[in-house]
């Protein structure tokens, strides 16, 4: 995750604090969707987040990256339409993910438009 802000830098610091707050907000508002549980055993079904891993000196995978997996699958981004019930990460691997992007598009080609448009002093101020 990335934030840009033309007036300040945001510091590893500030970004933990952002990351830590969504997920216990998502936490606590949705408790059968959402944890914080490190332990998959302890999960259920719910979604892992793992604001943890997002601190200094801690590693992230990055988007269409091969995971080593017996069906090669890819990290990938999802556009929010495509989050169902059927959802499974097989369904992306090395042999159909580039012709998915091209059929598709790709959830992060506007990113770069839409992280200068982003309130982060605003949310800076609201996590203070």
């Amino acid at each position: 995750m990335e934030f840009s802000s033309s007036k300040t830098k945001t510091t590893c610091e500030e970004t933990g604090a952002f990351t830590k707050v969504i997920a216990q907000l998502l936490e606590g508002k949705y408790p059968d969707l959402f944890t914080t549980e490190r332990l998959k055993k302890n999960r259920k079904k719910r979604l892992y987040l793992d604001y943890v891993q997002h601190g200094q000196n801690k590693t992230l995978i990055a988007p269409y990256s091969p995971r080593k997996t017996e069906q090669a699958t890819v990290a990938t981004p999802l556009f929010w339409e495509e989050l169902t019930n059927n959802l499974s990460p097989d369904l992306f691997t090395i042999e159909n993910v580039l012709e998915r992007v091209w059929n598709n598009g790709c959830p992060f080609s506007a990113y770069h438009e839409a992280r200068h448009k982003q309130p982060i002093e605003q949310v800076k101020k609201l996590i203070e």
